[in-house]
């Protein structure tokens, strides 16, 4: 599957009919908030600056996060949640509740 997926500083440059879209969470630039108003069924792509930041990928640039701060964002991306993400069904398996897989 080949798509465009947009990304600017500025949200109104983005085609009104975009189907996957980029933004930035934190920095001089936050268009996060503003592309998830804008662009709710599109595909969105969260973007961190700083490695001590949450996000869907990190910016690895002069001025953002170092090469040298990847290894350690990757994982705490991926560390175990106290609670499961939302929505979560649940049914009954040998009387229990039990969380689907």
């Amino acid at each position: 599957m080949t798509g465009i997926l947009y990304d600017s500083v500025d949200v109104t440059q983005i085609p009104a009919g975009a189907e996957a879209v980029a933004g930035y969470t934190t920095g001089l630039y936050p268009t996060w908030a503003s592309l998830c108003a804008k662009f709710p069924n599109a595909q969105r792509l969260s973007i961190a600056i700083a490695a001590s930041h949450d996000a869907d990928t990190l910016d690895v640039e002069t001025g953002d996060a170092a090469v040298a701060d990847a290894p350690g964002w990757v994982r705490r991306q991926h560390r175990p949640r106290s609670h499961p993400p939302l929505p979560v069904r649940e049914r009954v398996r040998h009387g229990q509740p039990h969380l689907d897989d």
